[in-house]
């Protein structure tokens, strides 16, 4: 007949409990024991294995900061324009929450932050903090002393939702302690107004 019903077999209770076990960790369950790749994860089986490619969101999110992809806030530094995004400030830094959602702030209103002239901040190192701002760990593998000590004064400024950035900038600055590297440190150190800067 067309449409003969199959015959189900029914699971077996023991086999029941497992597979609720292994759908609440995240696993495949075939009925015919467990996956032998070992791999967990969406598309993953015992039948079924694919290669999953790696994470991008660091590389997109810092594409819309490199291309200036539809920015919406502006930040200038030493007569330098860089065009940011607020969702993205607002997101990482408490400063930019501050004075963005305050619909009075000067910024919230012009939409562009004017960094003081009178600060050590360069537009060198803003840029190396909006790429941390933007892609977290990315830019570490790059960091160096110099640029370093001007990272841990924008850190505490502009409020870093964590300390991660300090806390690799300082260990940047301290592992660079050489004659290669002393005139540049005291100089940055000189200009920087940062307990954690001056006590290194």
């Amino acid at each position: 007949r067309l449409h003969q019903k199959k015959a189900v077999k029914p699971i077996p209770l023991a086999q029941q409990g497992a597979a609720l076990s292994m759908a609440a960790s995240g696993k495949t369950f075939s009925g015919a024991g467990p996956d032998p790749d070992g791999v967990v994860g969406p598309g993953r089986g015992a039948h079924l294995a694919t290669s999953i490619p790696p994470p991008t969101l660091e590389q997109d999110l810092l594409r819309l900061l490199a291309n200036e992809i539809r920015p919406d806030f502006e930040v200038v530094v030493q007569g330098e324009v860089i065009k940011t995004h607020k969702i993205i400030l607002v997101a990482r830094c408490g400063y930019f929450a501050s004075c963005l959602l305050r619909s009075g702030m000067e910024e919230s209103r012009s939409n562009r932050l004017v960094v003081d002239s009178s600060t050590a901040m360069t537009a060198l190192a803003f840029k190396a903090f909006l790429k941390y701002v933007y892609a977290g760990d990315e830019i570490l593998k790059d960091l160096v002393p110099h640029t370093a000590m001007h990272l841990i004064e924008a850190t505490e400024f502009y409020g870093m939702t964590n300390e991660r950035l300090k806390d690799f900038c300082k260990d940047c600055v301290t592992k660079s302690f050489n004659e290669a590297h002393v005139l540049k440190l005291y100089e940055a150190s000189c200009s920087l107004d940062v307990e954690s800067v001056r006590t290194m």
